[in-house]
């Protein structure tokens, strides 16, 4: 069995060529975006084909128009639509009670 020393510089290099690797690789995985369809878009917001509309003429949702009525999506802008319509609806549960009947009835 062959034993090959190395020495701390060569290590040293080594560890800055993987490091730079794995940097170079997230920097490439970050400039791909991943898009969705108006049935992936509405099954993940909850929302109907009507909201989904209103969304993209409000700018809510950017948007990029394939054909006359095909739309794609940004994954990223898509998820952070849904954590915003998410603290929403905690916020006005929390901010508008619920009516209670009166004990009587």
């Amino acid at each position: 069995m062959k034993i090959d020393v190395v020495t701390r510089e060569e290590f040293d290099g080594l560890v800055k060529q993987i490091n730079e690797l794995r940097d170079l690789m997230l920097n490439v995985s970050q400039r791909h975006k991943q898009y969705l369809t108006s049935k992936d878009v509405r099954e993940m917001l909850q929302i109907s084909e009507n909201t989904l509309s209103s969304f993209r003429k409000k700018g809510i949702i950017p948007y990029i128009q394939l054909e006359s009525k095909h739309y794609t999506y940004e994954a990223d802008a898509v998820e952070k639509a849904l954590q915003e319509r998410q603290s929403t609806k905690k916020t006005s549960t929390t901010a508008i009670p619920r009516f209670s009947p009166p004990s009587s009835f």
